[in-house]
């Protein structure tokens, strides 16, 4: 876990985190979401970035496998 984050937020827990998604760092997303949560269960975890499916069942597929994730911003083109 980046030193930086973890110091930041053991110092105050965020309301809201905010994560860039890519296939390199999705699990330690993954571990830094998880982790917010069980220390501010209350937090609202907003994703964005690449590593969304396209098709619409995909994407309700992932949020389901992705359960610590409160919204995922898309860029509309």
């Amino acid at each position: 876990m980046p030193k930086d984050l973890a110091v930041s937020v053991l110092e105050k827990a965020p309301d809201i985190l905010a994560l860039s998604c890519y296939c390199w760092n999705m699990e330690l997303g993954k571990a830094v979401c998880e982790w917010v949560k069980g220390i501010n269960p209350d937090v609202i975890i907003i994703c964005g970035g690449p590593n969304f499916p396209v098709k619409n069942n995909e994407k309700l597929t992932f949020l389901q496998d992705h359960i610590y994730i409160d919204y995922y911003v898309i860029r509309m083109k």
